[in-house]
């Protein structure tokens, strides 16, 4: 079997998965069997992930075959340097109920709600998740001001420290022009 272990992301990352079981033991390439996390073996807890296609942002990894069957979890990782360090960024994970031969894939259980995990996540070009959560929430839970003007202002909610968004809209209250103060 291959490409088990699924992540969608933004094009052109370098990514692997890091195999742990239900006791917290991660899976060690070179020795192939699970052990006690060990800062010195961190670049032996990698399984590759290969982007498919060219800029498809759609990448899987192969799941150990040496593995048993059992329930894993797979932390997915941007590798930021020349090999896998304890640094590098985690995205989130995908748990992998595993038969010894196939897995089947459940929904991702965890993202890393910064700007270092959000903004790998790419919903359309110009936007990362993180900015998109940004509009939506403003838009819908914060404070708005010059409706019925033709200028409505939506602030940040919660904090209310920034206009976000700013509509032009007309008499019938169709946008027609948008300003976006998208976090950094």
């Amino acid at each position: 079997m291959a490409n088990e272990i699924p992540w969608i992301a933004t094009t052109g990352l370098t990514l692997y998965a890091q195999v742990f079981n239900t006791t917290g033991q991660f899976w060690n390439t070179n020795s192939a069997a699970f052990e006690s996390y060990q800062t010195a073996n961190i670049a032996d807890y990698d399984v590759a992930l290969s982007e498919q296609g060219s800029a498809s942002g759609i990448y899987f990894g192969t799941f150990p075959a040496a593995i048993t069957s059992g329930d894993f979890t797979c932390i997915v990782r941007r590798l930021a340097g020349g090999s896998p360090a304890e640094t590098d960024v985690a995205l989130g994970t995908v748990d992998i109920p595993w038969n010894g031969v196939t897995g089947t894939v459940v929904p991702l259980t965890a993202v890393l709600l910064g700007s270092a995990g959000m903004d790998a996540v790419t919903v359309e070009t110009g936007l990362n998740a993180r900015q998109a959560i940004s509009v939506i929430v403003s838009t819908t839970g914060g404070k708005v001001s010059g409706a019925g003007t033709g200028t409505e202002t939506f602030r940040n909610a919660v904090a209310d420290t920034a206009n976000r968004v700013v509509a032009t809209v007309d008499s019938s209250g169709n946008r027609t022009a948008i300003t976006y103060n998208l976090p950094s």
